[in-house]
Protein backbone atom coordinates (compact mmCIF):
# COMPACT_ATOMS: atom_id res chain seq x y z
CA UNK A 1 0.00 0.00 0.00
CA UNK A 2 1.23 3.47 -0.90
CA UNK A 3 0.60 7.03 -1.72
CA UNK A 4 0.13 6.59 -5.61
CA UNK A 5 -3.18 4.20 -4.66
CA UNK A 6 -5.31 7.72 -4.18
CA UNK A 7 -6.70 9.09 -6.87
CA UNK A 8 -4.52 12.09 -8.61
CA UNK A 9 -6.65 14.95 -7.38
CA UNK A 10 -6.00 14.30 -3.93
CA UNK A 11 -2.32 12.55 -4.14
CA UNK A 12 -0.85 15.72 -4.78
CA UNK A 13 -2.15 17.72 -1.60
CA UNK A 14 -1.17 14.82 0.37
CA UNK A 15 2.37 14.32 -1.00
CA UNK A 16 2.97 17.76 -0.54
CA UNK A 17 1.66 18.62 3.04
CA UNK A 18 1.94 14.93 4.69
CA UNK A 19 4.86 13.59 2.73
CA UNK A 20 7.40 16.95 1.73
CA UNK A 21 6.05 19.13 4.80
CA UNK A 22 4.38 22.01 3.13
CA UNK A 23 2.10 23.74 4.69
CA UNK A 24 -1.39 24.01 3.54
CA UNK A 25 -0.86 27.90 2.20
CA UNK A 26 2.02 26.73 0.30
CA UNK A 27 0.56 23.28 -1.29
CA UNK A 28 -2.35 25.73 -2.39
CA UNK A 29 0.07 28.07 -4.05
CA UNK A 30 1.68 25.18 -6.01
CA UNK A 31 -1.40 23.64 -6.65
CA UNK A 32 -3.29 26.87 -7.83
CA UNK A 33 -5.75 26.22 -5.41
CA UNK A 34 -7.86 27.87 -2.52
CA UNK A 35 -6.23 26.77 1.15
CA UNK A 36 -10.34 25.20 1.92
CA UNK A 37 -9.38 22.85 -1.03
CA UNK A 38 -6.38 21.45 0.09
CA UNK A 39 -7.55 20.81 3.32
CA UNK A 40 -10.95 19.18 1.99
CA UNK A 41 -8.57 17.00 0.14
CA UNK A 42 -5.75 15.95 2.78
CA UNK A 43 -8.94 15.19 4.72
CA UNK A 44 -10.29 12.58 1.95
CA UNK A 45 -6.69 11.51 1.27
CA UNK A 46 -6.08 10.37 4.97
CA UNK A 47 -9.25 8.97 5.22
CA UNK A 48 -8.78 6.88 2.23
CA UNK A 49 -4.91 5.87 3.28
CA UNK A 50 -6.73 4.77 6.85
CA UNK A 51 -9.19 2.48 4.62
CA UNK A 52 -6.24 1.34 2.77
CA UNK A 53 -4.22 0.68 5.53
CA UNK A 54 -6.68 -0.92 7.80
CA UNK A 55 -7.21 -3.37 5.15
CA UNK A 56 -3.39 -3.65 4.60
CA UNK A 57 -3.31 -4.83 8.17
CA UNK A 58 -6.24 -7.18 8.32
CA UNK A 59 -4.97 -9.20 5.41
CA UNK A 60 -1.46 -9.45 7.09
CA UNK A 61 -2.87 -10.25 10.05
CA UNK A 62 -5.57 -12.92 8.61
CA UNK A 63 -2.81 -13.73 6.61
CA UNK A 64 -0.08 -14.60 9.88
CA UNK A 65 -3.08 -16.70 11.67
CA UNK A 66 -3.87 -18.70 8.73
CA UNK A 67 0.03 -20.31 8.95
CA UNK A 68 0.14 -20.37 12.34
CA UNK A 69 -3.50 -21.99 12.78
CA UNK A 70 -3.99 -25.03 9.89
CA UNK A 71 -7.14 -25.88 9.81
Amino acid sequence: MHAFSLRPVIRRAFLLCDIQGFTVAEAAAILGISPAAVTARLERARREMNVLLAVQQDNLTHGAESMMCPQ
